[in-house]
């Protein structure tokens, strides 16, 4: 017997599921965000690593905040403290007094007596730190850490005045990543801090013993300092935790109440909900308020203009969740389907070709063939029909031959050695054989299969495109598998 809901979509929705297991990734868990916002900030128990990292519900100790949790980048950890308790090994918490929701945080830091609050706009991390210790309080800002899969390259901090400063940490090219990737800050706390440095340390010390609560700000942007702070100014300009709390909470109901499952099982209903939440984690704004980004794909870094639209990036969904995700966000949010649609037809008309998996204004060429084409396919056939449709077939359309995706085995970056297209195109398969390049996965039999998939979804939108020679040669093409 299937009765009514107990509660609100919103409260089956737990984000701590799987954050026990063996190997979580890096990209995996986020709390303080919006849905596909630029900030996640999180605690973190695990720092170095793609895998078994971020979040992890049995680890003992929070080592720090960080606000940026995306695929290959990481950014700005904090870590509030109190006391003469060293913070090198983080600090013990307890789940029994923890509330991990979307778009909030609390935990206890047991060790310094510090009550942590997080919560996040689309672009901003706030915190709310309450003391019960009275003497040295501070603020720890660090941004030589390594966190997640990235190294940081370098870093800059500028004192604005007693309240506010800015800077950027530079993401380290990774093996996935070839390219360096800066993320611009802008800090604000509503109490005067004294700024004190050690050896890329950064500590906000407050010399007033009876501030028992600090509220900080930090507003990121791929762009620029001046576009962080524009960032902040226009999405949080006031210091009111409560209120950013709420409206985050909003958003997420309005993201999560587009369906209603009834079901007597609760669990059911918690699984549910949980995971159409983590759909709002396939792919991250990189677009400022005003849609300015930052395209990496040629040699030099280029700031450019998502007009009308969020540029959404930062993601490697596009295998296997081609056929399910991507449906998802067609029949359930055509908005933010256009939205990144129009992201990967711009990255196209920047960079050559339709990427898969974007980094940082980044190509990454992970894994195999060239599903973001039938990502925008999908979108076109379920009446997404606000895109340039002839420039993504331009883009789609490359990716099918040397030079494109269909040439570059995963991660192969700069050379078009191990993809196979040639053979395939020659031979009707891609054989076995030794790989010539530093990428992964030269998978004969995978890269057949995945290939004539995409080549059938192309043969589809010629058709419909009225391009008959192209229609027939993918069409046979795609017999390929």
């Amino acid at each position: 017997m299937i009765n009514k809901p107990l509660k609100e979509p919103f409260d089956y929705i737990d984000p701590a599921i799987d954050t026990g297991k063996p190997k979580p990734r890096w990209v995996f868990f986020q709390s303080a965000s919006l849905p596909f916002g630029m900030v996640q900030l999180s605690p973190d128990t695990d720092l170095e690593g793609t895998w078994g990292v971020g979040y992890r519900y049995h680890s003992k100790r929070i080592r720090c905040f960080s606000h940026v949790h995306q695929w290959q980048l990481s950014a700005i950890a904090v870590l509030p403290g109190s006391g003469d308790i060293p913070f090198e090994k983080g600090y013990r918490f307890s789940h029994r007094d923890e509330i991990v929701k979307p778009g909030y945080h609390k935990v206890n830091l047991t060790d310094c007596k510090i009550k942590a609050e997080l919560s996040a706009t689309l672009r901003t991390g706030i915190h709310k730190y309450t003391f019960q210790e009275k003497k040295n309080k501070f603020i720890l800002l660090d941004l030589i850490r390594r966190l997640g899969p990235s190294d940081i390259a370098s870093h800059e901090v500028i004192l604005l005045d007693n309240q506010s400063l800015h800077g950027y940490v530079e993401n380290a090219p990774t093996i996935r990543r070839p390219k360096p990737c800066r993320i611009f800050f802008h800090l604000e706390c509503n109490e005067p801090f004294v700024l004190k440095e050690k050896e890329g340390l950064y500590f906000l010390t407050f010399t007033n013993e009876y501030i028992n609560e600090v509220t900080l700000k930090i507003a990121i942007s791929f762009v620029s300092k001046e576009n962080a702070k524009l960032n902040m100014e226009s999405e949080v300009n006031h210091f009111d935790f409560e209120k950013v709390k709420e409206e985050a909470k909003n958003a997420w109901i309005k993201y999560i109440s587009v369906i209603t499952v009834k079901s007597s099982h609760e669990k059911q209903l918690i699984k549910f909900y949980t995971d159409l939440w983590r759909t709002a984690m396939g792919g991250h704004i990189i677009s400022d308020v005003n849609h300015e980004y930052m395209d990496m794909t040629g040699i030099d870094p280029v700031i450019r203009k998502a007009d009308s639209y969020d540029f959404i990036s930062n993601a490697d969904i596009f295998w296997g969740a081609h056929w399910s995700l991507s449906l998802v966000y067609d029949l359930l949010y055509p908005e933010i389907k256009s939205d990144y649609c129009k992201s990967l037809i711009q990255f196209s008309e920047n960079g050559g070709y339709i990427p898969r998996g974007p980094s940082g204004g980044n190509y990454t060429h992970v894994m195999i063939g060239a599903h973001s084409g039938s990502f925008i396919v999908s979108a076109f056939y379920k009446g997404i029909r606000n895109l340039d449709m002839d420039a993504a077939y331009k883009g789609i359309r490359a990716n099918a031959f040397t030079g494109g995706l269909m040439s570059k085995s995963g991660y192969e970056h700069d050379s078009c050695l191990d993809g196979g297209i040639d053979e395939y195109i020659e031979k009707g398969y891609i054989p076995a054989r030794k790989p010539k390049s530093q990428g992964f996965h030269c998978d004969s039999a995978s890269q057949t299969v995945e290939y004539a998939f995409d080549d059938w979804v192309l043969s589809n939108l010629a058709k419909s495109m009225n391009n008959k020679d192209d229609y027939e040669y993918f069409l046979k093409r795609s017999q390929n598998y």
